[in-house]
């Protein structure tokens, strides 16, 4: 229990007293101004008073009401004292200065570390025929310590083979900062389906590295074997039954000479006017020399320059694929040019059936338009090859074992 406080309470007592009396004071009417001020200054004052007493009463009410009531059970008042930290703790003292981080430890450079610039041929997903050769090159960059020398090789390590080469040794030496072209020449599989090997480099010393951080990433090739079913029409045994021409002149089959109207003979330049041939065994900017025959047709000289080869009709059934590998042969590094498969039906309009555009880039093609909306017409299938952008320089373009399928 509280205590009442007595002081308090007197003094509330007294002070009402005090002003109950001055309620009680009257003003009393004169006939001199002067008194009506002073006695109006005075009533002012008395007011001031009063209203001076009121707000000490409820204040001084307020004080010991606060004074007697008693607080909550269970509330524990706070001394006045008390405060968040132990009266003896003392504040850890901020620090002065930033401290100092151990320097970062630095991962020593191995002494064989490569890293894969690019695929420069065979890309990911490259289509071609059961049997098919084919030259896969990566290009990689020396960024190890060591120089890789005549003794460091390229290996298979897994996944699909693909033909039975299993170690390329490299043919010069790459030294730190160098870059290399990897190649390794393989045979796609005779069963249509995706396939995927995978190669590492192993050094002098019979260690395997590959690519990455960790060393231990692989080169790897990725092809898609298409199946091409039965060939029923082989364009490139009947390809001097077309006609070919460019916008020069008609074209001779094989294209090794051409006659000039009259009846002088005289072999003029073929690189001007365009011309087509057979190779049995054709080398592909891949690399490799293939055993399938090529049709190698070169356009045109001059804006607009081309040639085209309009092939005899064929009745058209079910089912039949035209299918071929296109590209530029081996060593014509300015190669720039359009492939277009058209046709014609009797005397109609000539219609596209596809295009494809071909650079040098170590890369291949492999088409296969489905004809099977053509069914029971008489089709004459056209190849056409256009110099891109107006110079036939190097535009030497193959169809390898351009035919129709079934």
């Amino acid at each position: 229990m509280f205590r009442k406080s007595p002081s308090i309470i007197t003094l509330i007592l007294i002070t009402g007293l005090f002003l109950s009396s001055c309620e009680t004071i009257r003003v009393t009417s004169t006939t001199n101004p002067d008194i009506y001020y002073t006695e109006a200054a005075k009533t002012i004052q008395v007011e001031q008073t009063l209203d001076a007493g009121k707000a000490a009463v409820a204040t001084l009410t307020r004080i010991a009401e606060i004074a007697l009531t008693p607080p909550p059970p269970t509330t524990t008042p706070i001394p006045p004292t008390a405060t968040h930290l132990p009266p003896t703790a003392t504040p850890t003292p901020l620090p002065t200065s930033t401290p100092t981080l151990p320097a970062p430890s630095m991962t020593p450079i191995p002494c064989d570390l490569a890293v894969f610039v690019q695929d420069v041929s065979i890309g990911d997903g490259t289509q071609l025929f059961p049997g098919a050769e084919f030259t896969k090159i990566w290009r990689v960059k020396n960024v190890g310590l060591c120089t890789w020398t005549r003794d460091y090789a390229l290996v298979y390590v897994g996944g699909d083979q693909l033909g039975t080469v299993t170690v390329v040794w490299f043919d010069r030496f790459v030294h730190p900062g160098e870059t290399v072209d990897l190649s390794v020449n393989l045979v796609a599989p005779q069963k249509a389906g995706e396939y995927q090997g995978y190669w590492q480099m192993r050094d002098d010393g019979g260690v395997l590295f590959g690519t990455g951080l960790q060393q231990n990433d692989s080169l790897w090739v990725d092809i898609i074997v298409t199946n091409i079913g039965t060939i029923v029409y082989d364009l490139t045994q009947d390809y001097c039954n077309a006609i070919w021409v460019s916008p020069i002149m008609t074209l001779p089959c094989p294209g090794n000479s051409v006659s000039t109207p009259g009846f002088i003979t005289q072999t003029i330049d073929i690189f001007t006017t365009g011309f087509v041939e057979l190779i049995a065994n054709p080398q592909l900017e891949t690399g490799v020399t293939n055993s399938e025959p090529a049709l190698v047709t070169f356009p045109s000289q001059g804006t607009g320059g081309m040639i085209n080869g309009q092939f005899p009709a064929l009745r058209v059934r079910h089912g039949y694929h035209f299918r071929a590998v296109i590209g530029c042969m081996f060593g014509a590094y300015k190669c720039n040019v359009t492939f277009q498969l058209n046709y014609q039906i009797s005397d109609t309009p000539v219609q596209n059936l596809s295009t494809w555009t071909e650079v040098y880039d170590g890369n291949i093609r492999t088409i296969d338009v489905d004809l099977s909306f053509l069914k029971g017409k008489d089709v004459e299938l056209i190849l056409t090859v256009l110099n891109t952008n107006g110079s036939n320089i190097d535009d030497s373009a193959f169809w390898l074992l351009p035919g129709v399928w079934k």
